[in-house]
């Protein structure tokens, strides 16, 4: 027969007391990596599309385009290099938890018993900086 008892709140875990590990360097230099090659794709993109729209000829459409594309790739190197240090995991007996967010903090905690699948992948890139294997 299925049970369902009721538990009080101080039986639970504490969450707020887990001592998470760093994540490896190595992730870190992979984060500068991606943004740097996005940032380019980004920039090339724009100009692309600026020559085939004839845009590129209207200087402050150009510069506007230009301007905000910018802002979008500084903002989000801050937060590749802020939010670094804020990430970290713990393994424990039951669960395991990731911890992230330099601005909006975010805790993800998964049961052992809840897992039903793990699929591991790893790209050329991420073989380089020697990550996942």
């Amino acid at each position: 027969m299925f049970e369902n008892p009721t538990i009080s709140i101080e039986e639970l875990p504490a969450v707020d007391k887990i001592d998470f590990s760093p994540l490896e360097k190595e992730y870190h230099q992979y984060q500068y990596f991606n943004w740097i090659i996005t940032s380019i794709l980004y920039l090339l993109g724009i100009t692309i599309f600026l020559l085939f729209t004839g845009l590129v000829t209207k200087s402050t459409v150009a510069l506007s385009a230009y301007g905000v594309i910018t802002l979008f790739i500084i903002s989000r190197g801050v937060f590749v290099y802020k939010g670094f240090p804020f990430k970290g995991y713990a393994i424990r007996e039951h669960d395991v938890s990731y911890n992230s967010g330099w601005l909006w903090k975010n805790l993800i905690s998964v049961p052992f018993n809840r897992i039903q699948h793990v699929s591991m992948g790893q790209s050329f890139i991420e073989k380089g900086f020697n990550l996942a294997h």
